[in-house]
């Protein structure tokens, strides 16, 4: 992508199909079936799972963050910040060794009002984390690399001195390994369209990548390229 800082835009005529989990269910695969967790590795709700070398690691809401070493059969609870509640919505490890996880502060009463993108690393196999706050975002929902320096996570934002809630989609880039993060601009004006957010982001090559979205609620799909 060479820090690329627009995309350009594609509207696709689909449904956006929902799965909402209760509770941190994990089903692994044998041969052709799944098996149920059982315990579950997390009473809270696991939002995404990757396999980095022998390793297993999920995160989800309520500060999830757990990981196995044993093919799923045990796993431990990992903790970035216990002080926030944080709904993390993806992971990626771009090495081994470090890896990162993305989310934003769950509305736990309703005089939580708090909003802010998190994206939290790990230099050790995730025994600790190191909190960081991505400006102007309320909520990260997906994150990737394309080199062990640079990276793209996206999700949704609010603009400085909007305080009508406003939120809209943004994409962020780093090219320090994540020491600092740099929103990117589209090349047309649905991101800036209110109530719309992005939901994933991955590339087929280090030239081309994909942004996915659509509306909070309802609406057609996007597709940045």
């Amino acid at each position: 992508m060479n820090g690329r800082a627009t995309w350009s835009t594609r509207v696709l005529q689909c449904a956006i199909a929902v799965l909402i989990a209760c509770t941190g269910v994990v089903s692994h695969a044998q041969s052709t079936s799944f098996n149920l967790q059982n315990p579950s590795p997390s009473t809270a709700g696991l939002h995404d799972i990757q396999s980095v070398g022998s390793a297993l690691y999920a995160v989800g809401s309520q500060n999830a963050l757990v990981k196995s070493t044993d093919n799923g059969a045990t796993w431990t609870q990992l903790r970035g910040d216990d002080n926030a509640m944080t709904a993390f919505r993806d992971l990626y490890f771009p090495v081994s060794g470090r890896g990162w996880a993305v989310g934003g502060y769950q509305r736990i009463r309703p005089a939580d009002t708090v909003k802010a993108g998190v994206a939290e690393w790990t230099n050790d196999n995730g025994a600790t984390w190191t909190r960081e706050i991505l400006q102007q975002a309320t909520c990260l929902n997906g994150i990737t690399f394309t080199s062990a320096t640079q990276g793209y996570a996206v999700g949704r934002g609010r603009e400085v001195g909007d305080f009508f809630a406003n939120e809209k989609a943004f994409a962020y880039i780093t090219v320090d390994n994540g020491q600092t993060w740099t929103r990117q601009g589209t090349a047309n004006g649905i991101a800036n369209m209110p109530q719309v957010e992005f939901k994933s982001v991955a590339f087929a090559n280090n030239s081309t990548g994909y942004i996915i979205g659509g509306a909070f609620r309802s609406g057609a799909g996007l597709r940045y390229t």
